[in-house]
């Protein structure tokens, strides 16, 4: 993630200055996330549950994670940080679409495009006709208020419950 000392202490120099905080959920396999420091830079325990803490985020910053889509439903600001270009798709994982066909956010390759973005974005937000666009793609524009019945009540009638 290109995070050495010099852009650990340049995070957290425009988080303090900025009012904000950076928390960090990387996959349990990251290896190198023990290392981030900085008093307004924070690291999730590598097996623990982000989704309570969304709703207290105001963007969401991730490279090609799923967790956008559920973040879409607060209609919030997704920034893709893709540093390794298109080596994730072409090297690591296939992927069933064009990625970026799926990105309502600015595709940004570096540290000091973030935070660059994250100045602007109060007053540049363009992306929400686009989130709301693939909100509905993924959840039927159907009120998330009732999801969790509704799934209950699928799977009862499944028979995978009682």
């Amino acid at each position: 993630m290109e995070l050495d000392a010099a852009t650990m202490q340049r995070l957290d120099t425009f988080a303090r200055t900025h009012g904000i905080e950076f928390l960090f959920k990387f996959h349990p396999s990251e290896r190198n996330a023990q290392g981030i420091t900085g008093d307004h830079l924070h690291v999730c325990a590598p097996h623990s549950d982000v989704y309570p803490l969304l709703p207290h985020c105001h963007a969401l910053v991730t490279d090609y994670s799923s967790i956008y889509m559920d973040f879409l439903l607060l209609d919030r600001p997704v920034l893709f940080l893709i540093m390794d270009g298109d080596s994730y798709s072409q090297e690591d994982r296939e992927t069933q679409f064009d990625p970026s066909s799926m990105m309502p956010g600015p595709r940004l390759s570096s540290w000091e495009e973030l935070l660059e973005t994250l100045v602007e974005m109060p007053f540049s937000d363009t992306n929400s006709p686009e989130r709301s666009r693939l909100r509905k793609m993924a959840f039927d524009a159907m009120d998330q208020s009732e999801s969790t019945a509704r799934l209950l009540a699928f799977m009862r009638e499944q028979g995978w419950l009682s």
